[in-house]
């Protein structure tokens, strides 16, 4: 039973890399994202081709079960892409709000003459 469902896992990893490469490839995410998601599926494999590597810290941590560490970490990753990506689209809008304003102190619209 834990192989089956190791091996469903490592499959879907192997998908997910897969698709991160395709996605690379098209030019939808950078070089350096996809080291970064490469890293993450691997680091995901390798959680759950040997579980027992993180005993360790899941006693340390008081985790009971590996299931359980992979939810946390996972919980962990989304909350800090989650901000990451906050951070970064509020930079963009600040941008976005300085160029409109810019523009429109430079080039006011102009009522047509009737």
């Amino acid at each position: 039973m834990v192989l089956a469902v190791q091996g469903i896992g490592l499959v879907g990893v192997a998908a997910m890399m897969f698709y991160t490469y395709l996605q690379q490839r098209r030019g939808n995410i950078s070089v350096r994202g996809f080291v970064a998601w490469l890293l993450i599926w691997a680091g995901l494999g390798v959680v759950i081709s040997y579980p027992s590597l993180f005993y360790p810290v899941m006693e340390t941590l008081q985790i009971p079960s590996t299931a359980d560490f992979i939810f946390s970490v996972g919980l962990f990753v989304t909350l800090a892409g989650l901000f990451i990506l906050h951070s970064r689209v509020t930079r963009v809008q600040k941008r976005l709000n300085k160029l409109v304003e810019d523009d429109a102190v430079d080039n006011p619209l102009r009522r047509s003459e009737e």
